[in-house]
């Protein structure tokens, strides 16, 4: 599914009435009753409910007007607060407007501070409260009366439905500016917003399900909007195991790195392309990490390389490593791998000379972070898979840009260098260079453990060793690695879980696909 900032947003309603010749006051009645429906299936009938609609003068006031008419007709006890003169809304909200009028629906104007006494008084008798004040338009933070309005409306204790967005939200960014409405459930139209789909906004948002207006399908599919959802569907790209399928023509992974103090990663990310299907893993470290390698994954291979006194990779590894390389279909360079400087020269040296595709993750991001102009010498795809704190290193991001701007952050960087960046954290970020980028759906809280890193890394290099597409591979790759973590929080719970526990479920989740 696409996401949409403001601005495509108005261009498809705008489309649909110029080209298509659907009138706007049917969109909008289409936006009421998608809201009415989601509010019913999630609080039940609303006969003898008490609904308090907070409306804008604008269009999503006039959603706001549109839903106080249907709720009445549900039995509702429902009365609308309209935020500043009738005079002024739009010509639909105008419409909707004179509809309530003469169903005889309570219509209260709120113009200055003076009128917030009675508002208030309403909203904590309310059954549920309806947001219906600015939709995608706003520029935060909101001033003013509506600053004190959503104040009111979040010091209430009934459960708030927003329409379109909570009030004080941009649909451009995730960033959290000013008063915002907490919502209970956001009931948003045509298509989901950014602030809807990345943190810190979609904490604001609750529930957020997304309805239909009936914008024609040609017309979304049309539009051009570069960012979507990773949803279930990736997962029909995954390749076809074959009855006369064996190890050798099943994927080939080499996975690149430990040191003293970090075998583990090594042998995490090695089980993960095992787990995902790939038929043969080589494991290239210090020989001080291969004894540990071989307690943990008595299916791995080992291949132990020249190593420093504080036993990590030095230059000399090298040429071992590009003789490892031969025959194998993708390398894994990084877990655990240390920040010695040598060790950086060594990888600094190695990208460019690969020819077969690389996923860089963990310490090897931070190797390069001093020099990132060594990816555009690399001859063939590479996948960064870097945390908050690695993109930091990286692009000189700021925290906060990091935080609310995690989309531009990731295409920028996908842009400028050549690679496929997948930006972790709560709603992954996937780039590719040609702009196109994609938010992931799956995954909980439970994940902020040590050690699912490298079980991404080694998904998706399994993929790639067995024929995906790197972009492909890294889409389905990082929405398979949240659903292991929603499986085992929901066995759980998403307190405690471990990296070992996403690779227990990782089999599960692939038969259930």
């Amino acid at each position: 599914m696409k996401v949409a900032n403001a601005e495509q947003m108005r261009g498809l309603d705008r489309k649909a009435i110029e080209d298509y010749k659907i009138p706007g006051v049917v969109l909008m009645e289409n936006a009421a009753l998608g809201v009415v429906h989601a509010m019913e299936a999630r609080y039940g009938p609303f006969e003898n409910k008490r609904v308090i609609i907070a409306c804008g003068k604008g269009n999503n006031g006039g959603d706001g007007l549109a839903i106080a008419r249907h709720l009445a007709n549900r039995g509702a006890i429902t009365s609308v607060s309209l935020l500043g003169n009738p005079k002024s809304l739009t010509s639909d909200a105008a419409a909707n407007y004179d509809i309530c009028r003469q169903m005889s629906i309570p219509l209260r104007e709120i113009a200055d501070p003076r009128q917030l006494g009675a508002f208030t008084s309403s909203v904590r008798k309310a059954d549920v409260v309806v947001d219906a004040i600015l939709g995608t338009g706003i520029v935060p933070p909101v001033r003013g009366i509506v600053s004190r309005v959503v104040e009111r409306i979040n010091s209430g204790e009934a459960p708030v439905v927003a329409v379109d967005l909570p009030t004080g939200l941009s649909a451009d960014s995730s960033e959290v500016s000013g008063e915002v409405v907490q919502a209970d459930l956001t009931v948003t139209f045509g298509l989901p917003k950014i602030s809807l789909v990345q943190y810190p906004s979609l904490s604001r948002a609750g529930e957020v399900q997304v309805v239909d207006i009936s914008l024609p399908a040609d017309l979304v599919k049309q539009a051009d909007i570069t960012l979507s959802l990773i949803g279930a569907s990736v997962l029909e790209r995954l390749p076809e195991r074959r009855p006369d399928l064996h190890k050798g023509n099943a994927g080939k992974v080499l996975v690149v790195g430990g040191c003293h103090g970090m075998p583990g990663a090594v042998t995490m990310t090695s089980m993960a392309c095992l787990r995902v299907g790939a038929g043969l893993v080589y494991g290239a470290m210090p020989a001080a990490v291969r004894r540990s390698f071989h307690q943990r994954l008595m299916e791995g291979i080992a291949v132990a390389l020249p190593e420093s006194e504080q036993n990590c990779l030095t230059g000399a590894s090298l040429s071992h490593l590009l003789q490892a390389s031969r025959g194998k279909n993708v390398a894994a360079l990084g877990p655990g791998i240390g920040l010695d400087p040598e060790t950086g020269e060594m990888i600094r040296s190695l990208i460019p000379k690969m020819r077969i595709p690389v996923i860089l993750d963990a310490d090897g991001i931070s190797q390069i972070a001093s020099d990132p102009e060594v990816l555009k010498n690399a001859k063939v795809p590479v996948i960064l898979t870097p945390h908050p704190g690695e993109m930091a290193r990286l692009t000189g991001a700021s925290g906060e840009r990091l935080a609310t701007r995690r989309v531009d952050v990731a295409r920028e960087f996908a842009a400028g260098y050549g690679v496929i960046v997948v930006l972790k954290g709560a709603r992954t970020v996937v780039a590719e260079p040609q702009g196109t980028t994609w938010i992931n759906t799956t995954g909980n809280p439970g994940m902020a453990t040590a050690g699912t890193g490298d079980v991404l890394t080694g998904i998706i290099a399994g993929l790639v060793a067995q024929g995906m597409r790197p972009l492909e591979a890294a889409l389905s790759g990082v929405y398979l690695h949240g659903a292991c973590g929603d499986r085992a929080a929901n066995r759980r719970g998403d307190r405690g879980l471990l990296a070992r526990d996403l690779l227990h479920e990782l089999p599960n989740v692939l038969k259930e696909r």
